[in-house]
C-alpha cells in the first residue's frame, strides 16, 4: 500500500518539526575544512589580509621562506608600559579589540594590523 502524495507531505511535514538546524561553522579560507572555535590565522603580506586556516594548512606556511602567507603566532605578550586611553583605542576603530603587528618587509617598517575580516569566533572571545 503506497502512501498518496498528499500524505507523504504531511509525514514530511511532522517530522521536520524535530530536524535541528545546524550551528553555521567557519571553515579554512584554503581547503574548506571546517574550524574549531580557536584555529590559526595567515596573513597575506602583499595585501595585508589576514585568512582563517586549519591547522594542517597553517603548518604550511611554518618556514621563513618567501610565501604568498605567513603563519600569525598565538603569542600575547604583556607590554606594560603600553598605554592607549579609550579615546585612542576608538579612534583605531578596530572592530573586535585586537591588533598585532608584523614587520612588512616590502616597506621594512612594523605596521599596525587589524584582523580586517573579523573570524565569528575570534570577534566573541575578543569583545
Amino acid at each position: 500500500m503506497s502512501s498518496s502524495p498528499p500524505q507523504q507531505n504531511r509525514s514530511f511535514a511532522a517530522l521536520r518539526r524535530f530536524v535541528r538546524e545546524r550551528a553555521p561553522v567557519e571553515r579554512c579560507e584554503l581547503c574548506s575544512a571546517e574550524l574549531a572555535v580557536e584555529h590559526q590565522h595567515l596573513i597575506e603580506p602583499a595585501s595585508r589580509q589576514m585568512v582563517c586556516a586549519c591547522d594542517a594548512c597553517a603548518i604550511l606556511f611554518s618556514g621563513g621562506a618567501e610565501m604568498k602567507y605567513r603563519r600569525v603566532p598565538r603569542r600575547v605578550r604583556y607590554l606594560p608600559e603600553f598605554q592607549l586611553t579609550d579615546a585612542q583605542w576608538d579612534s583605531l576603530a578596530i572592530p573586535i579589540q585586537m591588533a598585532f603587528f608584523f614587520h612588512s618587509t616590502p616597506a621594512t617598517v612594523h605596521e599596525n594590523q587589524k584582523h580586517v575580516r573579523a573570524c565569528p569566533s575570534c570577534e566573541s572571545t575578543n569583545g
